[in-house]
């Protein structure tokens, strides 16, 4: 946090278009002063003012819900500030140099579903599964993810593609985590490529992105897996500002500068990213 804070200090306030990201300080007034958390001291006081054996309880649980609070805001306010140290230092040099300023996106920010890739992917299908949805995720290593939707939503059905070159072990640990749900859940073991074959268009609510993170890679996953959404879905991705690989984000405003309009990139946290089909 402090090297993010430190960093965003030299950035300008704004970006060098209208990407929808708040600029350095506005990211910090924003979480650093929450409405959420700027009320516990009148709950901490109150629980202090009761009578009996409750006194003690109240006040502690009040200072446990200003702790999670505080946790999330600043959750928060390290993914805003990585975004724009990102976007300001990536794309204000290199691609906004070579892409018009009419297609490049806008950034939109949501802070709910903290703090990792599944509990965001929980908030995104919650209100999609009042009825049976299917998800399909590229990249699925060990299942963790898909476990753990899959135990969350009982009318999700999912697919997992990931060829699992040279990961034996690999292979059946998420073998092994999906098998309770085999009725709901399959496991193809292709390239991305050769499993998007086996699929007619629009057939998934949701795409989840998390294969091989190099640039040419997400530009062909971008390619080959954007159709099978059905519309009104998403097409969703993981390791959007996350430094260890920058070819995320500059695949992603590459593919989207080719469809002529911009459009707007959501993210959350953990590095998820989604697009609004």
């Amino acid at each position: 946090m402090a090297k993010l804070l430190q960093s965003a200090a030299a950035l300008p306030d704004k970006a060098p278009w209208p990407s929808g990201l708040r600029g350095p300080a506005a990211a910090i007034a924003r979480w650093a002063f929450d409405q959420r958390h700027l009320d516990f001291s009148k709950s901490v006081q109150d629980a202090l003012e009761m009578d009996g054996f409750e006194a003690p309880v109240a006040a502690t649980s009040a200072l446990h819900d200003l702790a999670l609070r505080v946790a999330a805001a600043g959750c928060a306010l390290q993914a805003e500030l990585l975004a724009s140290t990102t976007v300001y230092n990536m794309l204000g040099t290199s691609l906004v140099q070579r892409l018009p300023q009419h297609v490049l996106p806008r950034f939109e920010f949501h802070g709910d579903g903290c703090c990792r890739r599944y509990h965001v992917l929980a908030d995104l299908l919650g209100p999609r599964l009042h009825q049976p949805a299917r998800l399909l995720e590229v990249g699925v290593n060990n299942a963790i993810t898909s476990e753990y939707l899959l135990n969350r939503f009982a009318n999700l059905q999912f697919d997992g593609v990931d060829p699992y070159f040279g990961v034996e072990d690999i292979y059946a640990e998420a073998s092994a985590r999906l098998q309770p749900f085999s009725d709901r859940a399959r496991l193809w073991r292709r390239t991305s490529a050769a499993a998007a074959a086996e699929f007619p268009p629009a057939t998934f609510d949701v795409v989840f992105i998390d294969g091989d993170h190099s640039h040419d890679a997400v530009v062909e996953d971008l390619r080959l897996w954007r159709g099978h959404v059905r519309p009104g879905g998403l097409l969703a991705g993981h390791d959007l500002f996350n430094l260890a690989f920058e070819g995320v984000l500059e695949a992603l405003v590459e593919s989207l500068a080719t469809r002529g309009a911009p459009e707007t990139i959501h993210f959350g946290f953990d590095f998820v990213w989604w697009l609004q089909l």
